[in-house]
């Protein structure tokens, strides 16, 4: 896409998002894609992006990582810089963003992981959806004290066919970062 950012998500009215404007992306060639342009929002490229250097679908785990950011956060990412400020202070002096230390920390995390400097270090889009997947799991088991049926590794069943346990850590086991995690507010 290389232009991922809030503004070019769409929410409908049951919250599942869109992506929009496709204008920037390009198809893909070798393993880099063709044009090396650095149109776009500045606060959401990733740093390869801003030094206008070959780019490839990582930089949008990047921009992904910034989403991430404004969702945990609430605010706008490098407010009170201009674009050039940003492209200096991203793509030239590795400068990312301040993540609070009430984030929780699978999520500060992840955020981390999608700013790598390095984008072949950065989690591909299918390693993040696991990852938020398990997450939002662990929030429901928190929240409500039932682990749901389709975030269940294995399901074990008595004789009769009563769930007995809905995961590997089982009913009444808490899962290890239940006690660090702070998805839900106390």
């Amino acid at each position: 896409h290389r232009d991922l950012k809030t503004p070019n998500l769409l929410v409908d009215k049951n919250w599942v998002v869109k992506v929009c404007d496709f204008g920037l992306s390009r198809s893909k060639h070798h393993t880099f894609l063709s044009s090396k342009s650095t149109a776009g929002t500045p606060e959401w490229m990733a740093p390869e992006v801003l030094r206008n250097e070959p780019a490839n679908e990582k930089c949008d785990v990047y921009s992904f990582g910034v989403i991430l950011w404004e969702l945990v956060t609430l605010r706008i990412p490098w407010k009170g810089l201009n674009p050039m400020q940003v492209v200096g202070a991203v793509g030239f002096q590795n400068r990312r963003l301040e993540i609070p230390e009430d984030v929780d920390p699978m999520v500060a995390q992840i955020i981390h992981e999608c700013w790598q400097t390095e984008p072949h270090l950065r989690p591909s889009f299918a390693e993040l959806m696991t990852r938020l997947r398990r997450l939002k799991c662990i929030c429901f088991l928190a929240a409500t004290g039932r682990f749901p049926f389709l975030c269940a590794k294995k399901v074990n069943r008595d004789r009769t066919g009563k769930v007995l346990a809905h995961s590997k850590w089982g009913i009444g086991t808490s899962h290890p970062h239940l006690k660090k995690s702070r998805c839900i507010k106390e």
